[in-house]
C-alpha cells in the first residue's frame, strides 16, 4: 500500500520538471481546500491523478469524516463513497432568464448513504454517461444543505468537483454497500434506500393530480406485509401503472426503495422514477404473516397511522355529503365501536360509507389500517380507501367483546366503560355552567347526582342534554342509554355522556315517560341556509351582519371557572371559586346574521370577538376603564361590523336566556 511519499517519488519520476517543494506546497494546498479533511495519502493521491498519473498498487484514500457524521451548514466537505443511483439531468430557468442544469448521484460508504447534487457544468460528467453505479468516486469542496425531505445532502458547485476513482482504490474495497433485502421491522428512519419483499394486504385507488407546472402525476398506495410487519408503499407515476392490476396477496419486489415519514410521521416507502417494482409470478417461499393483536381504544392516540381495532358496535349512523375544499363532492358516514377499554367514533370516508348499510348495532367489527384524529380534544378513528373492514369476523377475540345488554346496569355495579342502559332517580339537582375546552370552545354541561338501591352516582350531561335536565328537581327519574363511565379528579366513578347517549325522563309519581333526548353529534355541511339550522349541528352559514346586540361587552371574569367577578373590598371574589388574586378579560359579541332565508343570532367569545372587531383585548380594556362602560369597545366599532359579510362555522344550541337558536362560531372569515 502506497503512502504519501511512495506517490511523491513516483511523481517524481514521471515528472523530473518538479520539485518535491512543488509537490509538496500541491499537496498541502489539497488539504487546506479540504479544511483538512484529507491525510496527507489522500491529498497525494489527488495531486497524482490530476497529474495524470495512474498508481498500480492500492492507495489509501481516507477521510477524517464520513456520511454519517456530515452536519447540515458545512462547507468545503470532502467524502469518497460507490454510487447507488444516477439521475439524468434536467435542466431549469434561472430568475435572470439563463439556463441551468442539475442532477444527483446517491452515494454510499460504510456509514450511510447521501445525495450529491452537481450543478451546471458539473452535471456534464453525468451527460456524457461516464458515472454509473458500483463506481468509486470522490467529492470535494461541497456544502452540505436539507432537501425537500429534511435529510442533508452535498451540493457541488463551481468550487466543487467530482472524481472517478480506479477499481484499484481502497475506497472500493473497504466499501460496503447492503444491497440485502430487509425486513419490515428493522427498517428505520436512516435507511435511506431500501430493498424489500412483502405480500400485498390492499390497495388504494389510483389518484391523478396536476403539479406546479402543469404536468399531470399520479399517485397510488399499498399496504404490504411480512412476517416482521406492515408499510405503506407510495407508488409514483410510471410505477403505479406497474402495479396497478396488482391484487390481494400477490406478492411485491422493491428496489431502490425511498424510506420517507408520513402522516403522523410513520415510515413509508416510496417508489419513484429510480427505484424498481416488481409483481412476482411465484415467490420461493410464502410469507408467514404476524398475527393479529388489535390495538385496545383506551391506548389510542392522535394521529396514529395504520391502527387495528376489533370492536363491537354500539351505534349506526347515516352517511352525508360535503363539499372538499379541493373541489368536488365527499361522502362521511358514523358508526360507535366499543370494546372492553372504552368507545370510539369510527368514521368512514367516501366509498367505505356503503358498508354502513351491512352493520346493525351488535356487529363485531375488524378494522385494519386506519388512522386516528383529535378533534375538539377528542380522538377519533378514520377510515379511509386504504383501510379494510371485516363485519362479524371468524376470530376468537371477537367473542371476547362485552355485550350490548338491554337491562340496566345497577349503579353498585358499574365499571369503567361504555355502559348500555343506568336507570336512577336524580339525588342532587342538576348545575348548569358553561366552560371553555382546551381548543377554546365553550360547552355546557349539567352535573347532578344518580341513585338507585345499590348505590349513587356523580353524573355529568353535555351540550343539548344539559340544558334538557336543567329544572328537573329531585327524585325525577331517568334512563341514560349509551352512558360512559370513567375515573373522576376524586378518584370515584362518574357518568358522562357522549354523543351517542339518549335519556328518557320520566314523572317520579306513575312511571309516564315525559320525552327522550339525544346529545346529538354535530353534522356538518360546507353551507347551510339558515332556515335549515337546527338544535345540535355544527354548521356553516354565510350572510351578513345586521345587528349588534346591546349586550356584547367586555368584563372581568375568574381564571378558573370563566365566570364574571366584581371587585369587593380591593378584593376579586368569584361567587364559585371564592377570592381570585387576578382577573382575566373576557370580550363577547352577540350578533344577528341574515342571509336571504332568515336570520340567526351568532356569539364571538375571545379570541374570535378580538379579530371580528379588529381589536386587541387590551385595548379593548382600556377603553372601558377609561369610559367606564363594557360595552363601549363594541359601540366604537358598531357601524363598522354592521353590513359586514361573514362565512363561520359553529354549534347550534338553544338561548337559555332569550329563546331561539343562536351559534356559538368556531371559525368565522
Amino acid at each position: 500500500m502506497l503512502n504519501y511519499e511512495d506517490i511523491i517519488a513516483k511523481i517524481l519520476s514521471l515528472h523530473p520538471d518538479l520539485t518535491r517543494e512543488t509537490i509538496m506546497n500541491m499537496i498541502n494546498k489539497k488539504r487546506e481546500d479540504a479544511g483538512k479533511l484529507l491525510t496527507m495519502d489522500g491529498a497525494a493521491y489527488i495531486v497524482a491523478n490530476e497529474l495524470d498519473l495512474t498508481l498500480s498498487d492500492e492507495v489509501t484514500l481516507k477521510t477524517k469524516i464520513e456520511i454519517q457524521d456530515l452536519i447540515v451548514g458545512s462547507n468545503d466537505v470532502s467524502i469518497a463513497g460507490v454510487v447507488r443511483t444516477v439521475y439524468p439531468v434536467t435542466t431549469f430557468t434561472r430568475n435572470d432568464g439563463k439556463e441551468g442544469q442539475v442532477t444527483r448521484v446517491v452515494v454510499s460508504d460504510e456509514t450511510g448513504t447521501i445525495t450529491i447534487v452537481l450543478w451546471d457544468e458539473k452535471a456534464e460528467i453525468i451527460k456524457q454517461g461516464k458515472v454509473s453505479p458500483n463506481q468509486n468516486i470522490r467529492i470535494e469542496h461541497g456544502y452540505v444543505k436539507t432537501n425537500l425531505n429534511g435529510r442533508p445532502e452535498i451540493n457541488v458547485g463551481q468550487k466543487g468537483a467530482m472524481t472517478i476513482l480506479s477499481s484499484n482504490s481502497s475506497i472500493g474495497k473497504s466499501v460496503t454497500v447492503k444491497q440485502g433485502f430487509k425486513k419490515i421491522r428493522k427498517i428505520t428512519e436512516d435507511d435511506y434506500y431500501i430493498n424489500l419483499v412483502g405480500v400485498v394486504l390492499n390497495t388504494s385507488s389510483v389518484t391523478v393530480f396536476t403539479r406546479r407546472n402543469n404536468t399531470k402525476g399520479q399517485v397510488m398506495r399499498v399496504r404490504l406485509a411480512d412476517e416482521t410487519g406492515r408499510i405503506r408503499i407510495v407508488l409514483w407515476d410510471e410505477k403505479v401503472n406497474q402495479v396497478k392490476k396488482v391484487k390481494k396477496n400477490q406478492y411485491l419486489r422493491i428496489t431502490d426503495g425511498q424510506i420517507r415519514k408520513g402522516l403522523g410521521d410513520v415510515l413509508e416507502v416510496h417508489v419513484g422514477r429510480f427505484s424498481q417494482v416488481i409483481i412476482l409470478p411465484k415467490v420461493t417461499r410464502e410469507i408467514s404473516l404476524p398475527s393479529f393483536v388489535p390495538i385496545k381504544i383506551d391506548r389510542l392516540t392522535p394521529d396514529m397511522s395504520d391502527v387495528d381495532i376489533l370492536g363491537r358496535v354500539v351505534s349506526v349512523g347515516t352517511s352525508r355529503e360535503f363539499s372538499r375544499r379541493s373541489g368536488g363532492i365527499g361522502r362521511i358516514g358514523d358508526l360507535f365501536l366499543m370494546d372492553e377499554t372504552g368507545t370510539i367514533r369510527l368514521s368512514l370516508w367516501d366509498e367505505q360509507v356503503d358498508l354502513l348499510d351491512k352493520i346493525s348495532v351488535g356487529d363485531t367489527i375488524l378494522v385494519g389500517g386506519a388512522y386516528t384524529r383529535e378533534r375538539f380534544s377528542i380522538i377519533g378513528l378514520n377510515l379511509g380507501k386504504m383501510g379494510i373492514l371485516t363485519i362479524n369476523p371468524d376470530m376468537k377475540e371477537a367473542k371476547t367483546l362485552p355485550i350490548i345488554s338491554k337491562e340496566a346496569t345497577p349503579i353498585g355495579q358499574l365499571k369503567i366503560g361504555l355502559n348500555s342502559i343506568v336507570e336512577g332517580t336524580i339525588s342532587e339537582a342538576p348545575s348548569v355552567r358553561v366552560i371553555t375546552t382546551k381548543d377554546g370552545r365553550e360547552m355546557t354541561v349539567a352535573s347532578f347526582r344518580l341513585k338507585d338501591e345499590t348505590g349513587e352516582i356523580q353524573g355529568s350531561l353535555w351540550r343539548g342534554l344539559a340544558n334538557a335536565v336543567e329544572n328537573l328537581p329531585v327524585g325525577t327519574r331517568l334512563q341514560i342509554m349509551n352512558a360512559f363511565i370513567r375515573i373522576g379528579y376524586n378518584g370515584n366513578l362518574e357518568l358522562s355522556s357522549r354523543s351517542i347517549t339518549k335519556i328518557e325522563i320520566y314523572k317520579n309519581s306513575n312511571e309516564e315517560q315525559l320525552k327522550t333526548l339525544f346529545e346529538h353529534e354535530p353534522e356538518i355541511s360546507e353551507f347551510q341556509k339558515i332556515s335549515d339550522i337546527k338544535e345540535g349541528d355544527t354548521v356553516t352559514v354565510e350572510g351578513k351582519i345586521i345587528e349588534v346586540v346591546p349586550n356584547s361587552k367586555v368584563y372581568t371574569a375568574c381564571p378558573k371557572c370563566r365566570r364574571r367577578i366584581n371587585e369587593e373590598r380591593d378584593m376579586w371574589v368569584c361567587e364559585r371559586c371564592g377570592e381570585i388574586p387576578e382577573p382575566i378579560y373576557r370580550m363577547f359579541i352577540n350578533i344577528f346574521l341574515e342571509d336571504d332565508s332568515g336570520k340567526i343570532k351568532a356569539i364571538f367569545w375571545s379570541p374570535l370577538a378580538e379579530k371580528l372587531l379588529n381589536m386587541e383585548l387590551e385595548s379593548a380594556w382600556k377603553m372601558v376603564i377609561e369610559s367606564g362602560d363594557e360595552n363601549a369597545p363594541i359601540e366604537v366599532m358598531r357601524k363598522d361590523l354592521i353590513g359586514k359579510e361573514l362565512k363561520l362555522t359553529g354549534r347550534v344550541t338553544t338561548d337559555l336566556y332569550q329563546g331561539g337558536l343562536r351559534v356559538t362560531v368556531d371559525t368565522f372569515e
